[in-house]
């Protein structure tokens, strides 16, 4: 796996890492520290990723495999076997499952959005860029990329709450 094909394919999952590791240690910063080491061993391994077929769940997996890793050495430490607070597989299963329904689901009320707005959402959020970067990339003024950022989020808003159960 090419550097570019890992950026492509690989770090954007990070906020589903994020959320997994988070789930599971119940602490910000070892579900950081979790993700970062399964960062570091996919990127180790990244020749041997390309024969993998489904990415998606051989991260998600990793990053599980980690966090358990973590939460035995934690028990270790503190001298304490009981293991119920890890959640089963079925639970993972569900809370990955949810997310990435929310995530399709978000996907495509942003492909609803009318095309400048869509356009700056993405920018923003999903490529990180800057206001400035922004503002140069569509010739707009830092007042209108934030209107237009704010009318998009808010049309968003409006159609997660009339989709909420």
């Amino acid at each position: 796996m090419t550097t570019d094909s890992f950026k492509k394919n690989i770090l954007p999952l990070q906020s589903h890492m994020q959320l997994l590791a988070e789930r599971m240690l119940g602490d910000v910063a070892d579900a950081e520290d979790a993700v970062q080491e399964v960062f570091v061993h996919l990127w180790e391994q990244r020749e041997k990723l390309d024969k993998v077929v489904n990415l998606r769940s051989y991260v998600m997996q990793s990053t599980r495999t980690r966090c358990i890793d973590t939460i035995r050495q934690r028990r270790k430490s503190s001298n304490i076997d009981d293991m119920q607070d890890i959640p089963t597989d079925d639970q993972v299963a569900e809370e990955v499952e949810l997310v990435e329904r929310r995530s399709a689901m978000l996907h495509n009320m942003l492909d609803d959005l009318p095309e400048k707005q869509r356009t700056v959402v993405r920018m923003r959020y999903l490529e990180e860029r800057e206001v400035t970067q922004i503002e140069k990339s569509l010739n707009m003024s830092s007042a209108n990329v934030y209107t237009t950022l704010s009318r998009a989020l808010q049309t968003l808003r409006d159609k997660l709450k009339k989709n909420e159960p």
